[in-house]
């Protein structure tokens, strides 16, 4: 995910917000799980092939499952439990 989160990719409503500013404190917990989740779902292969281990890939999805699940979002929880599944084949 190096290149999708530490390159590239910019938030599509305001495109002077990227991951560095994530990492820096200026977007909220909603606004960063908004921002992965886009991406994952814009480019699941790029999650499911990354040099990532599944163990920490499955982490990941799995907390932002609870989050979406928090929020009563079942349609977010069910795209990412789908590339779950694929990971964990």
């Amino acid at each position: 995910m190096d290149n999708l989160f530490f390159g590239s990719f910019i938030h599509s409503n305001n495109p002077g917000w990227g991951f560095s500013a994530i990492i820096n404190g200026l977007v909220d917990v909603e606004t960063t799980y908004n921002i992965i989740y886009d991406a994952i779902i814009e480019h699941p292969t790029y999650v499911v092939f990354s040099k990532s281990d599944s163990d920490h890939k499955v982490k990941v999805l799995n907390k932002m499952i609870k989050h979406y699940e928090e929020l009563e979002e079942y349609e977010k929880c069910a795209n990412l439990l789908k590339i779950k599944k694929i990971i964990l084949e």
